[in-house]
């Protein structure tokens, strides 16, 4: 693999506005038949599919500080790298750069929760300061650490209000001694646009602040408790719940709290046929699953 360029993309005057969807990538003159951008489209994802990816379900390896290794900086390396080509390959490949943030990843040394709070100031000040490339995110992946919660928690809350396009936002981590943090950093704050929410089971302060949410999602074997509480008052559209832990009470509020609940995943430890099944099937839940 060639060597990755270290210098930042500057933010261009217009280099969103009149751009061609990212599922049509060809351009039509200048560098859009050659290179990459000259491959089929099915292609072009094959070859970005090779490098590993921040999903919605990936996790940190037990034992190891919160923060993920320096292999998950290679794909948004290389869509940098390809951005900077040329004005044609800029217009396909910085949508796809800015489609998903991530604020989870080592880059060098030092400590992590260091290197998480200076890549969540850089980049939400970034990305205040131009809101065509915020117009692309859709996706956060992040750790949330204590070391200067009282000022980040709010820049990131308020920050990503501002993106209208963002729909799923997963919190890898956070310290399970923030929840006084989360709640005065998310007061007042409403992310309208998120349908998918990945938090540990003390993150339910986030959850507040999205109302529109249908998919709320655990790390493994989360307490749903206080999850369930939040849901009973502000996000009624639930519609899918996995990661988490329900004792048979919880079950029973949380099928009361969300009315249109389709999809419940239950951990094979906690998975008891006598009650959670026989329970949950008579409440007509379309999806029982079992999760390993």
């Amino acid at each position: 693999m060639a060597k990755k360029r270290k210098t930042a993309v500057a933010a261009p005057s217009k280099p969103i506005q009149g751009a061609p969807p990212t599922s049509n990538r060809a351009g039509a003159n200048g560098n859009s038949g050659k290179g990459l951008l000259s491959c089929p489209i099915e292609l072009q994802t094959e070859i970005l599919n090779y490098f590993p990816a921040v999903t919605s379900t990936t996790r940190f390896r037990a034992g190891r500080d919160p923060i993920l290794p320096p292999t998950f900086l290679e794909r948004t390396d290389l869509l940098r790298s390809l951005s900077q080509i040329s004005l044609d390959y800029r217009r396909v490949f910085l949508p796809l750069l800015y489609e998903t943030v991530n604020i989870c990843v080592a880059r060098g040394g030092g400590a992590f929760y260091k290197q998480v709070v200076d890549a969540l100031r850089r980049k939400m000040e970034g990305l205040a300061a131009n809101p065509e490339l915020a117009s692309c995110v859709q996706k956060i992946n992040v750790v949330l650490t204590r070391y200067q919660a009282g000022e980040l928690i709010p820049l990131f809350s308020s920050t990503v209000a501002t993106f209208p396009n963002l729909h799923t936002l997963h919190v890898l981590h956070a310290h399970t001694q923030m929840t006084t943090a989360l709640k005065v950093g998310f007061a007042g704050v409403t992310l309208p646009s998120i349908r998918l929410l990945v938090i540990p089971g003390y993150g339910h302060e986030i959850l507040r602040s999205c109302p529109n949410v249908n998919r709320v999602w655990g790390h493994f074997r989360d307490d749903a408790s206080k999850v369930v509480t939040v849901i009973a008052k502000h996000c009624k559209g639930v519609e899918e719940m996995r990661g988490f832990r329900f004792e048979q009470n919880t079950l029973k509020r949380l099928v009361k709290a969300a009315p249109g609940l389709k999809t419940i995943a239950i951990d094979e430890y906690d998975f008891e046929p006598s009650g959670e099944v026989c329970f949950l099937s008579s409440k007509k839940i379309q999806n029982l699953n079992r999760e390993r």
